[in-house]
């Protein structure tokens, strides 16, 4: 299928949903959620109809700075054409450090992401709806065995049950595509360069483009430097990880009065 065709084919996924139901637009800033954002939106027009949904931001409280301002701009967009959007943060003795130093929990993996189900999944569980995400195909091999078993387990999102994604068919080129062909039509004009300065576009259609927390401890510590490099993360970012790499060396989760 063609970018045109997988458009109304997540068409067809909002007109499936029951317009009496209550939805949430599960926005994390990153490309994906800006897609599904879009679509929704031209869906309204294109259809004349419009879901009782609320965009909402879980916010860990380390996402990068650019990413805020990613946010911010979303925001203003949606208040703009009558949408709710919403932030929500854990509460304080939920937030990762507390969790990390004062609960001495062992440090995050690809096996143990309590951070997720802490700072980004219960945050939102909190305003109720039938969550709307941007899940999709084609980010890498492990997703997509896990999309084609109905369970994602990616960053959390399987915690979030009964999700719609209306563009779950997609590819990465499907969905840079989308943003540099529509999103500023459909959003605010400068979208698709915000978007742009935070991500490299990849040739391939494998790989996570995905960003996490700024010292995020699952993904590869060149990441978090590259990231740096880029101006995306402050410096301290680097510092952080380093924290978390000397703590998982001892174990992975003391008292802060034990490394102090």
């Amino acid at each position: 299928m063609d970018l045109e065709q997988k458009i109304e084919q997540s068409y067809r996924v909002l007109d499936s949903l029951p317009v009496e139901g209550k939805y949430i637009l599960a926005f994390s800033g990153g490309k994906d959620s800006h897609v599904v954002l879009g679509v929704y939106l031209s869906w309204c027009q294109s259809r004349s109809a419009a879901l009782d949904i609320k965009v909402v931001f879980s916010d860990t409280g380390l996402e990068a700075p650019k990413l805020y301002g990613l946010i911010n701009s979303a925001e203003i967009a949606c208040k703009s054409k009558g949408l709710e959007f919403i932030q929500t943060k854990p509460d304080i003795s939920k937030s990762y450090w507390v969790i990390q130093f004062g609960l001495g929990y062992p440090v995050p993996t690809h096996r143990n992401r309590w951070c997720t189900n802490n700072l980004k999944v219960r945050p939102m569980q909190k305003v109720k709806g039938i969550p709307i995400t941007g899940v999709h195909k084609g980010e890498s091999s492990q997703r997509d065995k896990r999309l084609n078993s109905c369970a994602t387990g990616e960053c959390g999102i399987s915690d979030i049950s009964n999700g719609v994604e209306p563009i779950r068919e997609w590819r990465n080129c499907d969905v840079w595509d989308y943003i540099t062909i529509y999103l500023d039509d459909v959003l605010y004009q400068g979208a698709c360069d915000n978007i742009m300065s935070m991500y490299e576009i990849s040739e391939s259609q494998t790989g996570s483009l995905r960003m996490g927390c700024i010292m995020c401890p699952v993904v590869s510590e060149k990441r978090i430097r590259e990231n740096v490099e880029k101006g995306i993360s402050p410096s301290y970012s680097i510092e952080l990880r380093e924290v978390l790499e000397k703590l998982r060396c001892v174990g992975g989760g003391v008292s802060l009065r034990r490394i102090s």
